[in-house]
């Protein structure tokens, strides 16, 4: 793939996300979070410096907007800390200044306050927090780890290691360094760490790791077998440097294995990357941690207008970032209501408010911050614009920062036509429902409801104060 070209769309979607605002939040209209908008900026200054254009206006913003944070009396201790370290990127004068409270501090933002003193020119491991921070990891036998920050800081033990690992690269503190590498080398179960935001900090503190230790680096050779037999060898001299091995897909069964030998001592990782392209148009619906139901209701015929109910359900985590995507089949478009021409009186998306909604040109994309486990329901419309015969792929949910816990629909087969219409197979018939039957609410204990609900409850219940105050009264003078 061309790299350059995905930076380049990469960078234009951030800046679209940002808008008009000085700041980015977890969806593109929430408020700005601090620690989302420093992850941002450095990796937008990082992307700058490759020779990538992105327009001076949206650090102008970013500056503006932290400069204007950093003196409100209503930050908070770990959000100042993230400001400090925003403006330090940007080469502030508002951030040079030394952070020297670290009480109560989780790891991750404790290790971004190290790096803005570093940054700041204070090297001294006794007052730039790296004394502190080091007394807070967790020794076990040749490794070191640092526990999970705040969920709404998207918190990992990855991401709190690997921020840490940042920091210690920084201080110099190289053979601690070390400790800490081994960690990331010998707990990564799938193919990232925990999620995107910790996969970026650990491959960003490896790389800084191997930067600082490249001068006693000595080459690693080594070879590529597959089923057994050696494909490709060879020698890798800088720890930087990586080398991609292409494999024929006739060449590879349910039963093939891949392995990667060392010819001389030394650390090498290696990665299995699979482009799919999947055509089974009879694929199950899937269960892995989360259950996802999806249904049309409406008809089928050109000009109509069709409801799509998503119903996902899972066991409870704490601020979960529960993401559901959709897409149509191509025979419908979606209605985006926040078009004027496509507004309705009553903008409502499900039974369970969401954080974030995107309309996208064949579906929609849900985004739910708070989610709890509870059973809920996404909603949205699409017109009927195309007769024929149409495949929808499956309605997919995912926690956005533990992606491992996903859960995927039935692909549903529908037909558009004057008669005859609608959804004629569904991929895993244990997902089909008797007609009529209904889809589940949600069962929040606590469900989050628009404040006018409250407002209209609050006003039957004075309603009902006052007839039955009304009546008693009556009968009081009746007597």
């Amino acid at each position: 793939k061309d790299l350059d070209a995905m930076i380049d769309k990469g960078i234009k979607g951030l800046v679209d996300l940002k808008g008009g605002k000085g700041g980015w939040g977890w969806w593109h209209d929430n408020d700005i979070n601090p620690f989302i908008t420093s992850y941002v900026t450095e990796y937008l200054l990082r992307a700058q410096k490759l020779g990538h254009t992105v327009p001076q206006s949206v650090f102008d913003d970013i500056r503006g907007w932290a400069e204007r944070r950093i003196s409100e009396s209503n930050i908070t201790k770990e959000e100042r800390i993230a400001v400090i370290y925003i403006l330090t990127t940007l080469g502030s004068e508002k951030g040079k200044t030394q952070i020297t409270d670290f009480e109560g501090l989780t790891p991750d933002v404790h290790a971004l306050a190290v790096l803005a003193n570093i940054a700041n020119g204070n090297r001294d491991r006794r007052t730039n927090g790296v004394e502190a921070l080091l007394r807070q990891g967790e020794s076990g036998g040749d490794t070191i780890r640092w526990r999970a920050g705040r969920g709404d800081f998207f918190g990992s033990e990855d991401a709190s290691t690997a921020l840490v690992l940042r920091a210690l690269v920084a201080a110099r503190e190289l053979e601690t360094a070390e400790k800490v590498a081994q960690h990331f080398s010998q707990n990564r179960s799938e193919r990232f760490w925990s999620n995107t935001f910790a996969t970026a900090q650990v491959l960003e503190a490896l790389t800084a790791l191997a930067k600082a230790t490249s001068l006693d680096t000595k080459a690693v050779s080594y070879r590529v077998l597959l089923n057994g037999k050696e494909i490709t060898k060879g020698a890798i001299n800088d720890p930087l440097d990586s080398v991609d091995v292409a494999l024929n897909p006739k060449d590879l069964s349910q039963e093939s294995t891949i392995s990667v030998k060392l010819d001389s001592a030394g650390p090498l990782y290696s990665t299995v990357l699979v482009d799919e392209y999947r055509t089974d148009r009879n694929l199950k619906a899937a269960n892995k941690g989360l259950e996802v139901f999806r249904e049309y209701r409406g008809d089928f015929v050109p000009g109509g207008t069709v409801e799509i109910l998503i119903t996902v359900s899972g066991s409870a985590q704490d601020n979960a970032y529960l993401v559901i995507e959709d897409h149509l089949p191509a025979g419908l478009i979606p209605i985006n209501t926040r078009l004027e021409s496509e507004r309705e009186s009553e903008n409502r998306y499900g039974d369970y408010y969401q954080s974030g909604l995107d309309f996208k040109d064949d579906g929609a994309v849900f985004g739910y911050q708070w989610w709890r486990g509870e059973t809920l329901t996404a909603r949205y419309k699409a017109r009927v614009v195309s007769r024929g015969e149409f495949t929808a792929p499956p309605a997919v949910a995912s926690l956005m920062y533990k992606p491992q816990i996903s859960g995927r629909s039935s692909i549903h087969t529908i037909r558009v036509s004057d008669r005859d219409a609608g959804v004629i197979k569904m991929s895993d018939p244990a997902q089909e429902r008797p007609a009529g039957s209904q889809v589940p609410t949600a069962k929040s204990e606590t469900p989050i409801q628009p404040i006018y609900y409250w407002i209209f409850a609050g006003l039957a219940v004075l309603a009902i104060a006052f007839v039955l105050y009304e009546k008693f009264w009556k009968k009081v003078n009746e007597q």
